[in-house]
């Protein structure tokens, strides 16, 4: 409990980062990304906050489908969808990406995080049409020749996988954080995966991995 506490309430700039981005019904005002911002704000430029609710809630109305392009992992795929389908039910029901995970789908849990044109996304936030000609990544496009990739097998060695559940979102906003941080502190880690929720690990390992691909990647560029 003790690391959990630190993890969040430790920095003064981890706390008005969690204020301001991470609880984004409380700020309207949140609308361009920056490279500081975890996941929380990228999910606000695609699409303005929705609570997700209950399937029966979703199919009350009927609506016609569309044939979605969307590019995910590599591959241009045709989907007819409802266009107003989450993304996160679109990967997971239509296409059987079950890496994502619904959590909250309020966007406050991070569990559904995938890469939108390379930046962290709630996709739960997303709607079906919003995904169009925009490169999606999902935590199965990370492999590397069959394989699981660095930062997975970071998480693995450093034991941040225990139930599991928050993993997968876990490893996609760490690995657009990556993307954009070559060299990050661990302060920088611990801002970056705020808005990804673990009740498990106490986010010390979590962090730990990451610094470690981090340092990884460093040498192999080197």
């Amino acid at each position: 409990m003790t690391s959990l506490v630190f993890f969040v309430f430790s920095q003064t700039k981890t706390e008005t980062y969690l204020k301001q981005t991470t609880v984004w019904r409380f700020d309207e005002q949140i609308r361009q990304p920056s490279s500081s911002l975890g996941v929380g704000a990228w999910s606000r430029e695609l699409a303005p906050l929705q609570t997700c609710q209950p399937d029966r809630i979703e199919q009350s109305v009927a609506r016609p489908s569309l044939t979605l392009l969307l590019r995910i992992n590599g591959l241009t795929l045709r989907i007819d969808a409802d266009p107003m389908t989450r993304l996160s039910r679109i990967l997971r029901d239509e296409l059987g990406l079950t890496g994502l995970k619904e959590g909250c789908c309020e966007g406050e849990c991070g569990a559904c995080t995938v890469l939108v044109d390379g930046l962290p996304v709630n996709a739960c936030l997303v709607l079906g049409f919003q995904a169009q000609d925009r490169n999606i990544t999902t935590v199965e496009g990370l492999r590397e020749a069959g394989k699981l990739a660095g930062l997975q097998e970071a998480f693995l060695t450093y034991g941040a996988v225990q139930c599991g559940y928050c993993s997968p979102g876990m490893v996609m906003a760490a690995e657009g954080f990556l993307r954009a941080n070559t060299d990050p502190s661990a302060g920088e880690i611990r801002h970056a995966l705020a808005g990804n929720l673990c009740r498990c690990t106490g986010f010390e390992t979590i962090v730990q991995a990451v610094a470690s691909e981090a340092a990884r990647r460093e040498r192999v560029r080197t």
